[in-house]
């Protein structure tokens, strides 16, 4: 029985010194967070129809990755750089904008004019990433001209305390598209009525056009610049201009034209003069007048 004892003894010691002296065991090595910060490609409204009241959202795609072994949290905030104050476009126009919250569209994080901004908190667990998509916000009905408009922002991640911050720069765009609309005062339709014909005898009538781009107005007569009776047994010559520019009638005409404000658009005054004629027949007398806009 005492040697079973002592050999107990000497099997408890054993483990002991194993325990208490490990000098060559791994000490935790120290953690830290090393964060970065990368656009995944360009926030860009692909198609803004100025001609539309529709508002504009596209996401902003920014992913953060934790490659150190520490969680970091801090705070994300978005500043405009230079001077883009709006978005900036060809022939110096320009369109406002803003970014707001990727949840909750009704917080600004940035409106350049104003200079509000509004921090978002983050936190990224360790050898993670995160996606951050906050919104890029255009107001429809801006008068743009075709063309890209872009400015170009500034993403900052404060961490706090003795870290650096972390920042990256991206841009954000949108392209109007050429788009043009035209009318009569209540319709595509309109009749211009000259009363009782007579040589020299004019009426007037207004076309309104809207476009975000210059545009071309082909002009077609049906009869080739003649009024002439249901029966076409007699015609009358008249000429017309189109905001004061001669139309030819017989051959057609093709316009090119600058609209100056997309939104409000140009009226474009149409006059019609009838020409010389004599020992005309009582009667009905008309033709048919084609105009065709498009933008380019």
């Amino acid at each position: 029985m005492n040697i079973s004892i002592i050999s107990r003894l000497i099997l408890v010691f054993t483990m002991t010194a194993f325990i208490t002296s490990s000098p060559l065991a791994a000490r935790p090595k120290d953690t830290a967070c090393d964060l970065d910060i990368q656009e995944l490609g360009e926030a860009k409204i692909n198609h803004y129809d100025a001609l539309s009241g529709g508002d504009y959202l596209e996401p902003i795609r920014l992913r953060l990755r934790n490659k150190g072994d520490a969680i970091c949290i801090g705070v994300l905030k978005i500043t405009r750089t230079a001077s883009y104050l709006q978005l900036d476009g060809p022939q110096n126009y320009t369109m406002d904008y803003s970014i707001i919250d990727q949840t909750n569209l009704g917080q600004i994080l940035l409106d350049p004019i104003s200079q509000q901004t509004q921090e978002v908190p983050i936190s990224v667990g360790p050898n993670a990433t995160l996606d951050i998509n906050p919104r890029l916000f255009v107001r429809g009905g801006q008068p743009g001209r075709q063309g890209r408009y872009f400015a170009t922002l500034r993403a900052t991640i404060d961490l706090g305390g003795n870290q650096d911050s972390v920042e990256t720069e991206f841009n954000v765009s949108a392209q109007v598209q050429a788009r043009a609309q035209a009318n009569f005062v209540g319709g595509r339709n309109a009749t211009l009525d000259l009363g009782e014909l007579a040589p020299n005898v004019s009426g007037t009538i207004a076309m309104q056009v809207r476009s975000s781009a210059d545009i071309d107005v082909e002009i077609s007569s049906e009869n080739d610049g003649s009024l002439i009776t249901r029966r076409g047994q007699f015609e009358i010559p008249y000429s017309m201009t189109v905001d004061g520019r001669t139309v030819d009638l017989v051959n057609g005409t093709r316009i090119n034209m600058l609209i100056q404000n997309s939104i409000r658009g140009q009226a474009l005054p149409i006059i019609v003069t009838v020409g010389e004629f004599a020992n005309a027949p009582v009667g009905e007398y008309g033709d048919v007048v084609t105009f065709r806009i498009s933008a380019r």
